[in-house]
């Protein structure tokens, strides 16, 4: 009888745990404030994390980058943040800006490897993630310039080729 019960405790205790998992998610998702950025002259509409809690969630509440879509982490001074996938399950490329809007480095991020870290190469005031090969396809590297005019987009509003439609 003590076997039966200790069974039936590993088969329950896993989906309780999912359950309060996703519980948590749930209460701890945020409605991102949305901007929009050029990046070499291509226009990218980001989601925008800067208080402690996005900066944390980041990604993991989407469940993909569309094309031409990306999250833009602020930080409110030079630092030099780690990011790792953990639970977004897609892979994305992360670009490290300085205050200046140059890109300092890019590294590939692969879910297969989601407890692996991304440390900024050194003290950066922003980090942009995008959908894996965007930075790329678009000719976007090392040295390249990112703008912005940090104008927050109501419901409905979509970046246009100037920016804002």
């Amino acid at each position: 009888e003590f076997m039966m019960k200790l069974a039936r405790a590993c088969l329950v205790f896993p989906l309780l745990l999912g359950i309060l998992l996703g519980i948590h998610l749930a209460l701890n998702q945020t409605d991102f404030k949305r901007t929009c950025l050029d990046v070499e002259s291509e226009i990218l509409q980001v989601r925008v994390a800067e208080t402690p809690a996005e900066l944390e969630i980041g990604l993991s509440g989407i469940r993909k980058l569309k094309e031409g879509e990306g999250m833009l982490f602020i930080f409110k001074k030079d630092a030099k943040p780690v990011f790792r996938l953990g639970r977004v399950l897609y892979a994305v490329d992360i670009a490290f800006i300085n205050e200046k809007g140059k890109i300092l480095s890019i590294e590939h991020m692969d879910p297969k490897q989601n407890e692996r870290v991304y440390p900024a190469p050194k003290e950066t005031r922003y980090a942009l993630e995008v959908p894996s090969g965007w930075l790329e396809k678009k000719g976007i590297r090392r040295g390249s310039r990112v703008n912005g005019n940090r104008k927050i987009l109501k419901n409905g509003e979509n970046c246009g080729a100037e920016g804002i439609a």
